[in-house]
Parts: structure tokens; C-alpha cells; sequence
């Protein structure tokens, strides 16, 4: 019986995972006739995920056919139609960089596909909101209709009819569950925060995001207070154009720019890295002495207050 209770208990989990568009994405079919319910019979599919790394946040797209053989020179493609202007990536059966799945091969479960990995970017005009590399911060946090498209030679059907589903809206993959990562939307949903606590490089990374553009320059900072009452701010000041930082402890306050080991600003975003312990000529902040408050700040009235941050590893004996 309890052989059993086991079995049922990992197909539940593995169903509530088949939907989690955190664990598997998001996808999007289409069939020869137009219709657009994933079934054993799509020509098309397109699957997208979203990620982070120092370099930048990003959106994967897999775009695959399937049942295609015999149909002569394919062409699939995912659209996306942004202020009523179409911008496409394209993929062909005969593409210099397209994977060809052989026909004898019985692991091949589509017959062609391409990958893309479109990196988020700041807003540019003269740069298309989304290209074969790249996606704007104002497409990925638009909350206006951008509807999108999937096509197989001159078949075309839209899929959905925004990007709300796609965990690049508003960065909003970063609240998936990752060890030791926190992340935080201010009152106004104008920013986001996120914390990564690098326990085996004992690091603490931060990066700050601006998730509309700013009517004017904008400047924005985060607090950390640790239980030996010692602050350390770091601020974001001009949207996005510079970065600086000081530790406090009473009426004492000293700079730490020299002892940031990692630094990021792009336009929509700012990042930094510190060690655990940080320690100037005369003031030392430890992000492990707890509890340790944080909070964020921004000079257009936006703010986050979250007392005795709790990261996974924290009571953890190593």
C-alpha cells in the first residue's frame, strides 16, 4: 500500500511540475490546419524559457517542426506583432543554422529546429524591440497586447495575445525558486530587486531593475542593516548610470567603490557583488551577522521594506 501511496504522490508532483512554467516553460503549437491546441499532430512548436546570468537576463526560444517530411523546403517561424509592426524569427528546413534530426534516427522526436537566446537589452531606438539576439526591457515589461504568432510555410495562427504568460514579462522567472535567491517588487511595481546569497564564493549579489522607463533621471538605492547595527547602502543614481557605496556605523562612514569584486550598469539594470565580510579601514559589515533588514529606496517614491531577510542556507550547519 505504501508502494503504491509513493507512486500516485510522484505522479501528482510530477503532473503540478508538467505545468510549472517555472520547471518546464512555456509552449506554444500549431497544426496544418491552423489550430492551436498541442496535440500529436502540430507541424509546429515553440517553447520559451527565461534566465539570468551576470551578463544579462535572457529569453530562450526553441521553435521546432515536426510532421514536415515531404513538404518540400520548410520555413516555421514564431512572430511577434509590437504596435502593430511584425518582427519574426525564422526557421529553415535547410538553415545554416538549423539541427536537422536524421530519419533513421528513433531517438528524433522533431525534424528540424533552431535556438535562439535573446538577451534582455535597454530600450534603443535604433534597434529593433526584438531581433534574433535580442528583446528591449520595454517589450519584456509592456503590458499592452503583443500577440504571438506561429507559422508553418504560409500557415499563421496566433498563439496568445501578449507576452503575460512568458516569464520574461516583468521578469517575474526571477521569482522561481532558485537556493538562496530572493527577489522583491517595490510598492509602485516600478523595480525589482533581486539577492543572490553565494554561499561556496561567499558573495552576496544584488542587481537592481527599473521595469519602466524613467520620465526623468532616477536614482535608486538598497540598505542593508545588520545586528551589530551597521548599515551598508549602495546606490543607483542617474536610470542607471553610476554606482558607488558606503558602509556606516554611527556617525562614521566610509566608501567601499574599491571593494565591490563585480559591477553591471546597462541601461535598465545595476549590479554588484561583495564578499560576506566587508571590511574598510575602519568599519566592518557582515551580511551574516542576523538578522539582517534590507530595504530599497528610489527618488521617484517607490520603496521595498523587508525586515530579517531569510535566505535557504541560513540555519544550515555546514
Amino acid at each position: 500500500m505504501l508502494f503504491f501511496s509513493a507512486i500516485l504522490l510522484s505522479l501528482v508532483q510530477f503532473a503540478f511540475l508538467a505545468n510549472d512554467p517555472c520547471f518546464y516553460g512555456v509552449t506554444y503549437c500549431l497544426s496544418r490546419d491552423g489550430s492551436t491546441e498541442c496535440t500529436g499532430n502540430n507541424v509546429v512548436k515553440a517553447s520559451f524559457r527565461a534566465g539570468h546570468n551576470d551578463g544579462a537576463e535572457y529569453l530562450s526560444v526553441s521553435l521546432s517542426a515536426y510532421n514536415s517530411r515531404g513538404s518540400g523546403r520548410v520555413t516555421v517561424s514564431v512572430g511577434f506583432n509590437v504596435g502593430g509592426k511584425p518582427y519574426t524569427l525564422y526557421c529553415l528546413s535547410d538553415g545554416p543554422e538549423t539541427r536537422t534530426s536524421a530519419i533513421d534516427d528513433p531517438w528524433a522526436y522533431d525534424d528540424f529546429s533552431c535556438s535562439f537566446k535573446l538577451n534582455v537589452t535597454a530600450n534603443n531606438n535604433q534597434v529593433a524591440p526584438i531581433t534574433n539576439s535580442s528583446i528591449s526591457i520595454g517589450l519584456a515589461t509592456t503590458d499592452d497586447d503583443v500577440p504571438i504568432t506561429l507559422g508553418f510555410n504560409e500557415v499563421k495562427s496566433v498563439v496568445a495575445p501578449n507576452l503575460k504568460k512568458l516569464l520574461v514579462h516583468q521578469l517575474s522567472f526571477l521569482d522561481c525558486w532558485e537556493e538562496n535567491r530572493i527577489s522583491f517588487t517595490d510598492n509602485d511595481k516600478k523595480n525589482r530587486v533581486l539577492m543572490m546569497k553565494k554561499v561556496p564564493k561567499k558573495q552576496m549579489e544584488t542587481f537592481i531593475y527599473g521595469l519602466a522607463s524613467d520620465t526623468k533621471s532616477t536614482d535608486r538605492s538598497v540598505k542593508f542593516v545588520n545586528a551589530n547595527g551597521v548599515s551598508l547602502t549602495v546606490s543607483c543614481n542617474k536610470s542607471f548610470g553610476t554606482l558607488t557605496g558606503f558602509v556606516q556605523q554611527g556617525d562614521k562612514k566610509e566608501s567601499i567603490d574599491k571593494l565591490f569584486t563585480f559591477k553591471s550598469l546597462d541601461g535598465y539594470r545595476c549590479g554588484f557583488k561583495l564578499p560576506f565580510v566587508v571590511q574598510t579601514d575602519n568599519i566592518k559589515f557582515n551580511f551574516d551577522s542576523r538578522p539582517l533588514d534590507f530595504s530599497f529606496s528610489s527618488s521617484s517614491g517607490s520603496s521595498i521594506n523587508k525586515p530579517s531577510l531569510k535566505f535557504d542556507t541560513d540555519d544550515r550547519k555546514w
